[in-house]
């Protein structure tokens, strides 16, 4: 009888420790690496801590990553270049998708997305994570440069809203030499990734571009010079951009523009958030419009952006990242994200949902122009055109080369 307690002992001693072991795989979680935006507005989190609760299984880790896109860049591609497996998933620029794929770094996701889920998002975001007709990148958010501008003044002395670059400066001159303490227009034309983006602009404005079709370098073009003459002439001869320009950023140029200090501003949808704000001294005062053409009757592109989620190739939880990343582009979580950073998302039915074109009614009537957005080149080397164009562009705006100088260096750099 004893004995046999003690066996009962043993059973119910091995029962307990099975038991507990279930009980400790089951709590064991799957933990994964997000490299994210840094979260400002608490909207991330939000929706990871809402993530989680739907499945406990798995842990999000945010890394959060600077500000500045290049800083992002550096952090994110010596990360992956080390293929440990310490990253599942990154918050990756357009411009990323060709470089990191031809590095094999990143992981297809085509046979995690149904056509019937693609189809719910905005085609040429699908087309921005899309390299050698393979789906690499999944958009959750898409960019593109524009003009905001003064509603107030322009009414004031009765003035439309400008078609060129040359009715903006002759705009500018005609307002500044009426109010005080005032500059025509500015961008983000600090040496990092916005000024490649602003040039483009210029350059696209003017017919010109960096590379053809068949990706044949064509920067040494009149329209480029023209491009780069033009902005170098808003510092230097017309002076309608601050003469510091070129310390600015995105952040700087808000805060111009917000403060009264700028008529027109070259920026991303998510500045309509803060110009319209409680901090602004123009609230209620601004207009958006598509960016001005070179050229009377001419046709402008502003630069496509937006950022997409990628899983990396030696990430051993693709299965739980792309859980997550469906989860993240929902039309719930993209609504959310709308409402709270202002945003364009790449779900198409939120450009006709009521809440959304109540924060941002513009979105109406620039819907063709943001259509026409024109991507960077999407070239394995980007990035290397990039810094050159940023560098030889900055050497421009401070003098230190004329136009034509800076755009035949920059072609025979980027031939090289």
């Amino acid at each position: 009888m004893f004995r046999n307690k003690g066996v009962l002992a043993v059973i119910a001693l091995i029962v307990l420790g099975i038991l507990v072991n279930i009980v400790y795989v089951m709590n064991q979680k799957t933990e994964i690496n997000v490299y994210f935006h840094p979260d400002k507005l608490g909207f991330i989190n939000r929706a990871i801590a809402e993530f989680e609760q739907k499945n406990p299984s798995i842990r999000v880790n945010l890394v959060e990553l600077p500000d500045n896109t290049n800083d992002k860049y550096e952090i994110i591609s010596n990360a992956l270049a080390l293929q440990n497996g310490e990253v599942d998933i990154i918050d990756a620029d357009v411009t990323w998708p060709a470089i990191f794929v031809n590095a094999g770094w990143i992981a297809s996701l085509e046979e995690h997305f149904t056509k019937d889920e693609l189809d719910t998002l905005l085609t040429s975001a699908v087309d921005a994570g899309t390299i050698n007709d393979t789906l690499y990148g999944i958009p959750y958010r898409i960019d593109s440069g524009m003009l905001y501008y003064r509603k107030d003044l322009l009414a004031k002395y009765d003035r439309p809203v400008p078609e060129t670059w040359d009715e903006l400066v002759e705009t500018s001159k005609y307002i500044m030499d009426r109010e005080k303490d005032m500059y025509g227009i500015a961008g983000s034309w600090f040496e990092f990734e916005g000024l490649t983006t602003n040039y483009l602009e210029f350059l696209w404005s003017y017919g010109g571009d960096v590379l053809d079709k068949e990706n044949n370098l064509i920067l040494n073009s009149l329209e480029a010079k023209k491009a780069l003459e033009t902005m170098t002439d808003m510092i230097f001869t017309d002076g309608v951009a601050p003469p510091d320009v070129t310390t600015f950023k995105s952040g700087t140029v808000r805060e111009k523009f917000m403060n009264g200090q700028l008529i027109f501003m070259r920026d991303w949808p998510s500045g309509w958030r803060r110009v319209q704000g409680e901090n602004s001294m123009v609230s209620g005062n601004v207009g958006v419009a598509p960016l001005p053409s070179g050229v009377k009757g001419g046709t402008s592109h502003g630069t496509y952006g937006g950022w997409l989620f990628m899983v990396a190739e030696q990430s051993t939880k693709k299965e739980e990242s792309v859980k997550f990343i469906k989860f993240m582009v929902s039309k719930e979580m993209e609504k959310d994200m709308v409402l709270t950073h202002y945003y364009l998302p790449s779900e198409r039915s939120l450009y006709s949902d009521p809440d959304v074109l109540e924060i941002m009614p513009y979105l109406t009537e620039m819907q063709e122009f943001l259509n026409s957005a024109k991507p960077r080149p999407r070239v394995s080397y980007y990035d290397k055109i990039s810094y050159i164009l940023q560098d030889e562009v900055t050497k421009a705006l401070t003098g230190e080369k004329t136009p034509e100088e800076a755009i035949e260096s920059a072609t025979e750099r980027i031939q090289e």
